[in-house]
């Protein structure tokens, strides 16, 4: 039987928790890598919806426009209908003040900040 002294001992202890103690550090790291790797992901994917968004919005405001401007036409064809080219006028109208706050709405609205 080995006899190992108070010193001795006293090593042996303050270095198996300093084992343990790097070993709970690197625990603590591989979670923060993990999660780092979890929150890029997320960020990525919010990049691409607000990138998606953007077009949507973009692609409603050329159809709006381009709704109104087949719509004002037909108004000028109805030039010998004059109720009906009134009602028409002011869905166009109507339409125009709601594309112009679409825009404006979108324009209004920063681009996320990425950290």
């Amino acid at each position: 039987m080995t006899y190992i002294s108070g010193k001795h001992a006293f090593r042996i202890a303050v270095l198996t928790r300093l084992d343990q103690i790097i070993a709970g550090l690197a625990d603590i790291k591989d979670r923060q890598e993990k999660d780092m790797a979890t929150i890029e992901e997320a960020l990525v994917a919010l990049e691409q919806q607000v990138a998606t968004t953007d077009g949507v919005v973009d692609s409603v405001i050329v159809l709006l426009n381009g709704i109104t401007a087949r719509l004002q036409l037909l108004i000028e064809e109805l030039a010998e209908q004059p109720a009906e080219a009134a009602e028409l006028q002011a869905l166009v109208d109507n339409l125009k003040a709601k594309t112009e706050a679409l825009a404006a709405a979108a324009a209004a609205v920063p681009p996320p900040t990425i950290l």
